[in-house]
C-alpha cells in the first residue's frame, strides 16, 4: 500500500504563510491652519520623506492629506437650506450673482477664478453684445476661460 500523495502545504512540509496585517493606520497629530504651511512646507523640502510621498506611502499620504485638510478654508456656508437661501439673497442685493453660481452655492460646490470670471462677463451687457457681434479680444477671453475650465487641474511638479 501506497502512501497518499501530498495535497496541501503542510503535506509538502512548507509552513503556512502568515495571515495578511492591515498596515499600521498612521498617527498625525493635530495641526492648526497657522501650523499648517510651516509643517508642510519642512516635509516637501525633506527628500526622503517627499520620495516615499510619492511612491504613495501610507503614512506619508495619511500625513499629507491632514496638511491639506488643516490648509482648506473653514465652512463659511450654513448647513440648513433656508441660511443658505439667506446667504445668497445677501449676495444678489450686493452683486448680481448668476443662478449658476447660486446653484454651486446651494450645493456647496467651489467655485473656480475662471467660473467668476466668466459669470461676470456674460453678465455685462455690452461685453457680451462684443463678444457676439466677433470681437477678438472677447473671443480670446473667452477661449482662455473655456480652456482652462476644461482642462484638469495641475498638482504638483
Amino acid at each position: 500500500m501506497t502512501d497518499p500523495a501530498p495535497t496541501t502545504a503542510q503535506d509538502l512540509g512548507i509552513a503556512p504563510a502568515p495571515a495578511p496585517t492591515a498596515p499600521a493606520t498612521p498617527v498625525v497629530p493635530n495641526m492648526s491652519y497657522d501650523d499648517a504651511p510651516v509643517a508642510k512646507s519642512q516635509r516637501m523640502a525633506d527628500p526622503g520623506w517627499r520620495r516615499r510621498y510619492m511612491k504613495g506611502g501610507i503614512a506619508e499620504k495619511a500625513e499629507m492629506d491632514h496638511l491639506t485638510a488643516a490648509l482648506s478654508p473653514r465652512q463659511l456656508m450654513p448647513s440648513d437650506p433656508s441660511s443658505v437661501e439667506q446667504v445668497i439673497d445677501h449676495l444678489r442685493e450686493r452683486a448680481n450673482i448668476s443662478e449658476q453660481v447660486a446653484n454651486q452655492i446651494r450645493q456647496n460646490l467651489p467655485i473656480s477664478a475662471p467660473e467668476q470670471l466668466k459669470d461676470r462677463l456674460f453678465r455685462d451687457r455690452e461685453w457680451v453684445k462684443r463678444y457676439l457681434d466677433g470681437g477678438i479680444q472677447e473671443a480670446e477671453t473667452m477661449a482662455l476661460i473655456n480652456v482652462n475650465l476644461s482642462l484638469p487641474v495641475r498638482v504638483g511638479e
